[in-house]
């Protein structure tokens, strides 16, 4: 999850990873919150008192999300001088793909994973554990202690999701954030989709189809 604020348009737009993410952030009408803690507190009042009534929140399919992260994250995968691959990391965690120490044979073993592989043996395991992959759901509490039974949620005006295009539209003219224009587009090819993968996103992410009105209509 990400919250983004705009002070010259006066928004809060709340979306996740692998959902316009890199588009909204490379958009220069946005900036990160909630790094700190501190400030964490500190937005959050400013937010009851600035921006209750201009809180978005941009959401995406989940099917189409894992399709594009499998792209992104597996067929396409590399490493970037100086940076670090933690999702990389969390895949070669997985047992069963004879991953190992040297990063380039594990690469080359990771571009060789299959859609039902990436979905039904490596999702399940990591899915909670990175961005790229957590419950969108998860992105509409803003604080939340278990052991209390606390739950504050943002108080969202209204959600877009990005396969509708009238609504993108909409969420365009209220952010001025230009959705056409992808920062992060992967090569794409067609995938063999079978009912276990349908099963199982269908299992992990039941919160989002359910809480964000998702229909489970398996499209591919």
């Amino acid at each position: 999850m990400s919250i983004l604020l705009s002070n010259k348009r006066n928004f809060i737009l709340i979306t996740s990873h692998k959902c316009a993410y890199t588009t909204v952030l490379k958009s220069n009408k946005v900036h990160l919150l909630l790094r700190k803690r501190f400030f964490k507190w500190l937005y959050y009042f400013l937010y009851l008192s600035l921006y209750r009534n201009k809180t978005y929140m941009l959401l995406r399919n989940p099917y189409e999300r894992i399709r594009s992260c499998y792209f992104d994250k597996v067929l396409n995968c590399k490493i970037l001088p100086g940076k670090s691959n933690k999702f990389l990391k969390l895949m070669v965690s997985v047992d069963g793909f004879n991953f190992g120490d040297d990063l380039e044979k594990n690469i080359l073993i990771l571009r060789k994973v299959s859609f039902e592989e990436f979905v039904t043996k490596m999702v399940p395991f990591i899915y909670n554990k990175d961005p790229h992959l957590s419950l969108q759901y998860n992105s509409i509490s803003f604080l939340k202690f278990k052991t209390l039974n606390i739950n504050i949620r943002w108080h969202i005006k209204k959600y877009y999701k990005l396969d509708q295009r009238n609504q993108m539209n909409e969420l365009k003219e209220l952010t001025n954030i230009n959705f056409d224009i992808r920062k992060n587009v992967s090569p794409k090819k067609n995938l063999l989709w079978k009912k276990k993968i349908y099963d199982v996103i269908e299992d992990i992410y039941s919160k989002d189809f359910d809480y964000f009105n998702f229909k489970k209509t398996r499209p591919f």
